[in-house]
């Protein structure tokens, strides 16, 4: 949940910098939008944009908040950097106008694949560095101040060109505010394909996305996806947006007839002349291609037009990624709030046992479960499982595997048949990556009996007060949708006494890490147990639950944490 609130605020800084960067009228709007950004992100930092002379011997200060004069001199590790080595380290140096400054995050500035300045943050408390979070921020911002740098440095270049330039170039950015603002990806697609097919004077043009293992196209300006099926590189199946995407690479072919990269013999619906096909991907995912093509009257695309398709492309993969993650939250929030409804929000009343439950996620959803269901007036079955993984996936397994428990422990025979006919609904339905374990037990209230199976599931934590002991219930089974046909045999019967504890939990909780790297761990979990064995149900749960907390001390976790407890009166 915490990773997903710093994804969302990280998506709106950057999509408030691209607006505001979009709404600059020229350089003086531009550095003012982008030292407002860094005093936000990283407060008490000072920034610089450096631009490599045409002579490609030196640099030169383009805006400094630092005011540093025009000569710039870069320390040993800037120039590795530059040269396609790795970021430097917090502290590296650099000369400005005569004056040394510290450098904590270095980005380069680059127009069609090819570096031509430098964007540094400089920090005034460098024994701590910027966080993670604050260079992950830094980093998707100066793709977005490179791509607009460019705009605004053409745009300003074209004022006294022709008209038809101009216009070229207000098409981008009027893209850039168009999108910035957007949060639905079929929404932004039919823009993006419109401001491409403006710039390149293209009749035709569509975007493709990258859904799981296909693509898809969400508008067809007179290219049909079947043409880009048909599409394929030369001496091989593999269709051209594949090996665009996987590659980065641009592909451009201004004569089919010669150009021997692409296969255009499946292409008959359609006379192809030319193709211009971009990726569209930023640091975190590989999103689609961008094609244009048929331009017949101008048969060849200009050196200016392949810019501005690269300005379009990169402005659109930022909105489209920073959609995707706005409507991934709201998915989330939906899947979150059904899941909240399915867990029980108060333990059943049954005579002879106090009954208490808790479950926290670590993303938005999870994929633990846990449940009580009357089988009758003197049974009662109580379920845990944990489902491979978490998200939205895990949570829709989690729910598919809740209502066939709930429904097969009320209609069929004997706990270990519930979970064998279960396990082979799910083996049919899901994934091959994907299981659950699951421990279900069932009480007998006049017996004073527990009846138990498990499916791969860790061992419950059953304490028994008289005898200041515990017992050991081992799993009987493999975990749930592995494989048709597997069986799971009842473990012994337990008998049960007034006193007795019964701790059903998920792996998360005892492998919870604290910061220096170290597990809560099962015997933790039976102190706590041990020492709270006198009071009831929900106080022991209650005790775990902060006990686990303040030992991770504000760690996030890797997992999710379950808990439920029964105690016999």
């Amino acid at each position: 949940m915490m990773a997903l609130a710093a994804d969302s605020e990280r998506a709106a800084w950057v999509l408030a910098l691209a607006s505001e960067l979009a709404a600059a009228q020229d350089f003086n709007d531009f550095h003012a939008a982008l030292g407002e950004f860094v005093e936000r992100v990283a407060p008490a930092s000072g920034w610089s944009l450096l631009l490599r002379d045409a002579d490609r011997d030196s640099f030169r200060v383009q805006r400094s908040s630092t005011g540093a004069a025009d000569t710039v001199e870069l320390g040993p590790e800037l120039e590795v950097f530059w040269a396609g080595g790795p970021e430097p380290e917090p502290g590296a140096l650099a000369t400005l106008g005569g004056t040394r400054r510290s450098v904590a995050f270095a980005a380069r500035l680059e127009y069609q694949g090819d570096p031509y300045g430098l964007f540094l943050v400089h920090s005034n408390d460098l024994a701590s560095g910027l966080g993670d979070e604050t260079r992950r921020i830094l980093a998707a911002a100066s793709r977005i101040v490179a791509a607009r740098y460019v705009t605004i440095d053409l745009y300003q270049q074209a004022a006294g060109q022709a008209r038809e330039s101009a216009e070229r170039l207000l098409c981008v950015r009027r893209l850039g505010t168009e999108l910035s603002g957007g949060l639905v990806v079929e929404e932004l697609v039919p823009k993006i394909v419109y401001a491409a097919t403006e710039v390149t004077k293209a009749p035709v043009g569509t975007v493709v996305l990258k859904k799981g293992d296909r693509f898809e196209t969400l508008t067809e300006f007179g290219i049909p996806f079947q043409v880009v099926a048909d599409l394929r590189m030369a001496g091989g199946e593999k269709l051209l947006v594949d090996h665009v995407l996987e590659s980065g690479e641009t592909i451009l072919v201004r004569d089919p007839a010669s150009d021997g990269r692409v296969d255009f013999s499946r292409v008959t619906s359609h006379q192809v002349e030319n193709l211009l096909a971009v990726p569209l991907a930023t640091d975190q995912r590989k999103l689609g291609v961008l094609l244009v093509a048929n331009s017949a009257s101008r048969p060849l695309f200009p050196h200016e037009e392949l810019g501005l398709v690269d300005n379009v492309a990169g402005v659109a993969s930022q909105a489209i990624e920073n959609a995707m993650v706005h409507e991934e939250g709201a998915q989330l929030r939906l899947a979150h709030k059904i899941q909240s409804s399915l867990l029980p929000a108060t333990p059943p009343s049954f005579l002879g046992f106090d009954l208490a439950g808790w479950s926290q996620a670590c993303d938005e959803t999870g994929g633990d479960y846990y449940d009580f269901v009357v089988v009758d007036e003197d049974r009662l079955g109580v379920m845990v499982g944990d489902v491979s993984g978490h998200g939205l996936g895990a949570a829709l397994y989690m729910m598919t595997a809740r209502a066939l428990l709930r429904s097969f422990l009320t209609t069929v025979p004997g706990i270990d048949a519930v979970l064998a006919r279960t396990n082979n609904m799910l083996a049919k339905d899901m994934g091959s990556d994907q299981f659950m374990t699951c421990f279900l037990g069932l009480f007998d209230q006049k017996e004073r009996k527990l009846l138990f199976t498990s499916a791969g599931h860790d061992a419950p934590f059953l304490y028994r007060q008289a005898e200041d002991r515990f017992l050991d219930l081992d799993s009987t089974g493999f975990p749930l949708g592995l494989m048709e046909d597997a069986e799971f045999p009842l473990g012994p019967a337990v008998d049960l006494a007034s006193g007795d504890v019964l701790a059903l939990g998920t792996d998360g909780i005892w492998e919870a890490m604290n910061p220096g790297d170290e597990e809560y761990g099962r015997e933790r979990l039976c102190e706590v147990l041990r020492a709270n064995a006198g009071q009831g149900a929900a106080q022991i749960v209650e005790a775990i639950r902060c006990g686990v907390l303040e030992f991770c001390a504000g760690r996030q976790q890797r997992d999710d944490w379950t808990l439920c407890v029964l105690k016999v009166k």
